[in-house]
């Protein structure tokens, strides 16, 4: 009784790690499509601050940083969606060798013919679960870092957001046009911010595995 209730402790594990993976690979998708936007936004502004042309000096300047963010914020964000998705893909195949382990060591517990064949195969899938574990708390650290970058930089576009407002106040032709820029900009970098704050609440539980 007390061994099946340690599998059914370790089964629930199992499936939250696994639900968790796979909750962070979707959630970073979404993100991943969310600083595309940005970038699109970051163009925008450019192209408006061009327009304008020397009245302009303060919000070009802003819309170079913002565009430089933004293209940093696509490709961390890509790093970060490959990442996530391999260890999702991690997290099921050890799910999956877990629970194979778990058979076969109830055949061996209960059947005393093909001995050593079974405890083989026990110890390969102990091995290959111990090995995903170990690759996955690595992947999951580097996820860590790389969310924690991510966030810096939709945190410094958020800031860009409001000097954008500020120069938007000093060009009344413009107004209407970089007001709804920086609505965006703060609209999609919000948005990022709570995919990557989720995910870093979630990953908690990857990196307790």
């Amino acid at each position: 009784m007390q061994q099946h209730n340690l599998h059914a402790i370790s089964d629930s594990s199992m499936a939250i790690h696994t639900v968790a993976a796979v909750n962070i690979s979707a959630r970073l998708f979404l993100a991943q499509k969310s600083a595309a936007k940005l970038s699109l936004t970051a163009k925008n502004l450019s192209v408006i601050a061009a327009r304008i042309g020397v009245d302009a000096a303060g919000l070009k300047v802003l819309s170079g940083f913002y565009d430089q963010f933004a293209q940093n914020a696509i490709k961390v964000a890509g790093d970060i969606n490959r990442l996530a998705q391999r260890i999702a893909r991690n997290t099921m195949v050890r799910w999956r060798c877990h629970l194979f382990s778990q058979k076969v060591a109830v055949v061996l517990a209960n059947n005393s013919n093909e001995q050593v064949l079974l405890n083989k195969s026990f110890q390969q899938a102990i091995a290959r679960e111990q090995q995903l574990q170990q690759g996955n708390l690595s992947q999951c650290r580097q996820l860590e870092r790389l969310l924690a970058e991510l966030l810096d930089y939709m945190m410094t576009m958020q800031v860009i957001a409001v000097n954008a407002r500020i120069e938007a106040c000093s060009l009344s032709g413009y107004q209407l046009q970089l007001t709804q820029l920086a609505e965006a900009i703060e609209r999609n970098s919000s948005g990022l911010l709570a995919d990557i704050k989720h995910c870093q609440f979630r990953l908690k539980e990857l990196l307790l595995a």
